[in-house]
């Protein structure tokens, strides 16, 4: 196994963790997603990752983009729903529970690392050429 596989790994893994603990506080806040959100986070957040992964195996450049596009869309959503549209899934909108605050901070965390994962992810696919 590569060392960049590795890396993208870590990444994707780290990336689907900090989603799943996210979702479990959606359903604690009480917060629900609409059709078209759950669709989205079902298929770009949870799936595409992982068929990146996979895809990696046959063709390392196209598994990299899938996972770099999939993770940045990710981050993108999840930071427009969170933070700048106003809605039920907006942090202001939030009841400061355990259950709101654990909700706050896995936001917050998916964006971090979400963009932190574009970030890498985008240098191993773009500058890191010379490897």
């Amino acid at each position: 196994m590569s060392a960049n596989l590795n890396n993208l790994s870590t990444l994707v893994y780290a990336h689907l963790a900090a989603n799943s603990i996210h979702g479990v506080t959606h359903i604690l806040a009480g917060v629900g997603l609409n059709l078209m959100q759950f669709a989205f986070v079902s298929i770009v957040v949870m799936i595409l990752p992982l068929v990146g992964l996979y895809t990696y195996k046959n063709n390392e450049h196209q598994g990299t983009l899938v996972c770099l596009l999939s993770i940045m869309a990710s981050g993108m959503f999840g930071t427009y729903y969170h933070y700048i549209f106003v809605s039920p899934d907006n942090v202001s909108q939030i009841p400061f529970t355990i259950a709101g605050i654990l909700f706050m901070i896995t936001a917050f965390l998916i964006s971090f690392i979400d963009g932190t994962a574009s970030f890498l992810i985008y240098r191993m696919l773009y500058l890191n050429k010379a490897d």
